[in-house]
């Protein structure tokens, strides 16, 4: 789902064509809703979240309802927080060190916003017991990770 959400942001954007509604949110708003959202789910609290009404949630691959997956799961959040930002499109994704009945997990999260609220959730949960193709455990070394994203992803795109 987040794979084929950026093929669409990719192509929109290289195609000049602008989205038809008016941006409302800017990066400190987006990024805004992204924290809120991670405190709502931590707190296993839909409606702490500014939430549009019939917000759409996936969660690998998979449509749920709120709250359901990781939202009734998360037992932590972690310091680690990246964050992207799309003013015009009204998009936020990030990636974050959760904790999961206290077992390490990473998230990356999809959030689609309009009118500051947030309408669709595509959430990809890699959590350590999963599997490789193989059937061995994934190495997702999130001990490598640290607390906060290197200096290089931090740096802002120059618009041209």
């Amino acid at each position: 789902m987040i794979r084929a959400a950026v093929m669409v942001l990719a192509v929109s954007m290289l195609s000049g064509v602008a989205p038809a509604h008016a941006a409302t949110c800017d990066r400190a708003c987006l990024e805004g809703i992204a924290d809120r959202y991670l405190e709502a789910m931590l707190a296993h609290d839909p409606s702490k979240a500014p939430l549009a009404r019939g917000a759409r949630y996936a969660e690998n691959n998979v449509v749920l309802p709120l709250p359901d997956g990781l939202w009734r799961t998360v037992t932590g959040l972690g310091a680690y927080r990246l964050k992207v930002t799309d003013t015009t499109w009204q998009t936020v994704g990030f990636y974050a060190k959760v904790q999961e009945n206290g077992a390490p997990v990473l998230l990356a999260t999809f959030l689609k916003v309009e009118g500051g609220r947030i309408t669709e959730i595509d959430a990809q949960v890699a959590r350590l017991t999963d599997t490789t193709g193989s059937g061995t455990p994934a190495n997702l070394r999130e001990d490598k990770l640290g607390d906060a994203p290197r200096s290089q992803f931090l740096s802002e795109l120059p618009v041209a």
